[in-house]
């Protein structure tokens, strides 16, 4: 007997200008399929998606993906796609796992449920930081003109302000722009820190735009800047440099032969994304498996069980969430971000 491969969707930039995270989202997906495949008779088939990190393109993602009849979606990989996609998989009971998309709306959905930490929960850590670690009264909070972006950094500013009262100035930082006003404002309000959430080519944009003086200050930043493209191009060996985003990948037998097979292939360590897109591959392909073998509702199987992943035994909460969500206070220095515990 013939038994049909599984096949799903993996969406995310494989192209375009915001590639920086691609790395981890590609070869996240393709060794776990190749790793499965090695270990069971019943073969993954992948079929890409390259939503560019577009809002426009997302819904003719999802709209392909279900003409070639997939079972079940690894992505979108920004949260901006996935909020566009996500009401056509749902039309449909397709369950989408998210490895990265931090937007906190995403799981309002039955069928979405998210494999890393929210915005909400990086907004209260930076905000902690600020108050508590960082201890300053004068913050500017920076964004590109992202969707992340923005709505990150409101809600960075909505968790700070409910802990502390402090003077303020918020900006939109347009790298396509003269920036020259934009630094001038910065330099006339004289922050003592500066947070920044957005895109890691924006970032760098960002940091090499700044006159030496407000370099040496603290900043914050968000998840996307704690990967090689910026500590590459953002020289600092000082400490003023941190970033909240996922914590480090926990060390178990799979993840350590992982971790050597990515590095072979990219010449760099991956980062959490790259493991949760690898445990959102294995939790997908492991809840079909089980939807098959049983003749249940997939997205039920999802919704209460447990899977063993590479990050971990991951069972979801009511609202489709990891219960401890992998979060983690990074520092950056002699151009490596290090955990903080």
């Amino acid at each position: 007997m013939v038994v049909d491969a599984i096949k799903f969707g993996a969406a995310g930039a494989l192209s375009g200008v915001r590639t920086a995270q691609t790395p981890q989202f590609y070869h996240g997906v393709k060794i776990a399929v190749d790793h499965w495949n090695l270990s069971n008779s019943v073969k993954a088939e992948v079929v890409w998606g390259d939503d560019q990190a577009k809002a426009e393109i997302a819904p003719e993602i999802a709209l392909d993906f279900l003409s070639q009849k997939v079972e079940g979606v690894v992505g979108h990989f920004s949260s901006i796609c996935a909020l566009k996609a996500s009401p056509i998989y749902m039309d449909k009971n397709v369950p989408l796992i998210l490895p990265a998309a931090t937007n906190p709306m995403l799981t309002k959905q039955k069928n979405v449920f998210r494999m890393c930490a929210t915005d909400e929960e990086s907004s209260k850590l930076i905000a902690n930081v600020s108050m508590n670690i960082i201890t300053t009264n004068r913050i500017a909070f920076i964004s590109d003109s992202s969707f992340y972006g923005m709505n990150h950094i409101e809600s960075i500013y909505e968790e700070t302000i409910k802990i502390k009262k402090v003077d303020a100035m918020v900006m939109q930082w347009k790298e396509h722009d003269d920036v020259v006003p934009l630094v001038e404002q910065i330099l006339e309000f004289n922050p003592d820190l500066i947070i920044f959430s957005g895109r890691c080519h924006v970032a760098v944009h960002f940091m090499h735009s700044l006159k030496k003086s407000i370099r040496e200050i603290p900043f914050v930043f968000g998840d996307d800047v704690i990967i090689k493209e910026f500590t590459d191009n953002v020289k600092n060996s000082e400490g003023n440099i941190w970033a909240v985003g996922p914590s480090p990948i926990p060390l178990n037998d799979t993840s350590i032969q992982f971790i050597a097979e990515y590095e072979s292939i990219v010449g760099s360590k991956p980062g959490f994304y790259a493991a949760s897109t690898y445990a959102s591959v294995q939790l997908l392909l492991q809840s079909i498996m089980k939807n098959r073998l049983e003749k249940v509702d997939l997205l039920n199987v999802i919704a209460e069980n447990e899977f063993e992943t590479i990050i971990g035994n991951v069972k979801f909460d009511s609202n489709h969430e990891l219960k401890n969500q992998p979060i983690s206070l990074w520092n950056l220095k002699n151009e490596i971000f290090i955990p903080i515990k």
